[in-house]
């Protein structure tokens, strides 16, 4: 599962720039989420699209330095793709078409390792990347895992030492199949 998020920080959680602080908070965003299937059995193309969904989540900022913090968080998120699959025959003719949208709904509890970057007066900007484990709370395809390891990398731009434009790049290892 491959999830691209964008998360906006709830105006009024001021987030502590100073060393040897914590911070909570909560954020809402969409995800821009799709999947990549490969080994398909048979004669098969496949044609997959992205979803928009949404996700909210609360998170802690721990200062280990100056320059670098841990974040851990709780995350609901709302992921899934649509497909297409056509199955040819010897001479690529379409002679099949499976069509389906797959919703998976994941808690999942990222711990982000936070770099910093840029400090201006009235803007932050973070590089972070950490593990992160989701687990399925609902699917409208039993055959979805139960449990997702990814990675999350991205970019945060603090504004005003209290709103935070976050971009996230998550990225399955686990497969999102079992059969």
């Amino acid at each position: 599962m491959i999830c691209n998020n964008m998360n906006a920080q709830i105006p009024g959680n001021k987030m502590q720039q100073s060393y040897n602080r914590m911070s909570f908070g909560i954020k809402g965003g969409l995800n821009l989420s799709g999947i990549h299937i490969s080994n398909i059995a048979g004669d098969y193309k496949e044609n997959c699209k992205n979803i928009i969904g949404f996700n909210v989540s609360l998170f802690t900022n721990i200062s280990l330095s100056k320059k670098i913090s841990l974040s851990p968080e709780i995350v609901y998120s709302m992921k899934g793709h649509k497909f297409t699959l056509y199955q040819t025959d010897a001479n690529g003719n379409t002679i099949g078409i499976i069509t389906d949208k797959n919703i998976i709904n994941y808690l999942e509890i990222p711990v982000i390792f936070k770099f910093k970057l840029i400090e201006f007066s009235y803007i932050t900007t973070d590089l972070y990347i950490g593990p992160s484990l989701g687990f399925k709370i609902y699917s409208n395809d039993s055959h979805i895992n139960n449990f997702d390891f990814c990675t999350a990398q991205g970019i945060s731009i603090l504004f005003e030492k209290k709103y935070v434009l976050d971009l996230r790049y998550t990225h399955g290892f686990s497969g999102s199949f079992e059969f």
